[in-house]
């Protein structure tokens, strides 16, 4: 079983900031540490096209030239094919940045149609019931700013990460994983526990001004990926000290009971 490709976790607890930080061009795409997902990918896009893709009108431009960018494809569904990255094409419109078109094969509890057109404001629009609306809009701004002077040589990185139950990497929505993990006890969900991390990553298309925003899906068995000591500690560090409106839009208070367990067993094994 392979070692997970990125422990976020060592970083600390997880928190609603930017946190993008700049990595070298060559980097960007490569390598692509999720390749073994692709096969999954294409199927999904050859069956569920009109679930997992959309775009609005006057993207066009934007997306090929994000497809020529990205892998010398002609559209924006046949460079996601090759890459197990999905992207997302912000463009800014009667001045906000605005999802004008995406393919979301490995969508974080969200669906392409939920996203299609939404300002960075609007896209965080479940934030406000853990942290307010004044600071939502705070978080949104802040994000403005990095995407109007972000330079088209340049690329951000940043990781997001959660704990779920179970190993599905196609979830437009949360509640079939927990209403699953709900009917089962903790020592049966401990084994369900997987560690998604979202490697993030934007850059600015020169030709059209819009932003590249690129998210890479990572999915391990979180006892794996918490299997040697240090990491075990600094989960557990980032776990209990994360602040209780991130643990609440996560859902964690609900895999407590279970992820009690799991660090028993590891501990004693």
């Amino acid at each position: 079983m392979r070692r997970p490709p990125n422990l976020p976790f060592m970083a600390g607890p997880p928190d609603f900031l930017v946190g993008l930080h700049p990595i070298a061009l060559d980097a960007w795409l490569e390598p692509d540490w999720e390749a073994d997902s692709l096969p999954a990918k294409r199927a999904l896009l050859a069956s569920r096209a009109d679930q997992v893709c959309a775009a609005l009108e006057g993207s066009q431009g934007a997306c090929a030239e994000a497809a020529a960018l990205l892998t010398g494809a002609d559209s924006l569904q046949a460079a996601a094919e090759r890459i197990s990255d999905d992207p997302i094409i912000m463009q800014k419109r009667e001045g906000a940045w605005c999802a004008a078109a995406l393919v979301l094969c490995s969508p974080t509890f969200f669906s392409a149609q939920e996203a299609i057109g939404k300002t960075l404001g609007a896209l965080h629009g479940p934030v406000p019931d853990v942290l307010g609306p004044n600071e939502t809009q705070g978080l949104a701004q802040r994000i403005s700013r990095v995407f109007d002077g972000l330079a088209p040589d340049a690329v951000l990185e940043r990781f997001n990460w959660t704990v779920q139950p179970g190993p599905e990497r196609y979830t437009p929505a949360a509640a079939p994983l927990f209403d699953r993990a709900a009917q089962l006890g903790a020592e049966s969900v401990a084994d369900l526990l997987h560690l998604r991390v979202e490697r993030q990553t934007i850059r600015k298309l020169p030709q059209s001004g819009a932003v590249l925003f690129c998210v890479r899906v990572s999915i391990d068995p979180l006892r794996v990926a918490i299997g040697q000591a240090g990491a075990r500690a600094m989960f557990s560090q980032a776990w209990e000290n994360a602040p209780a409106r991130v643990r609440q839009y996560k859902r964690w208070p609900m895999l407590d009971p279970a992820m009690a367990v799991l660090l028993q067993r590891l501990e004693e094994s």
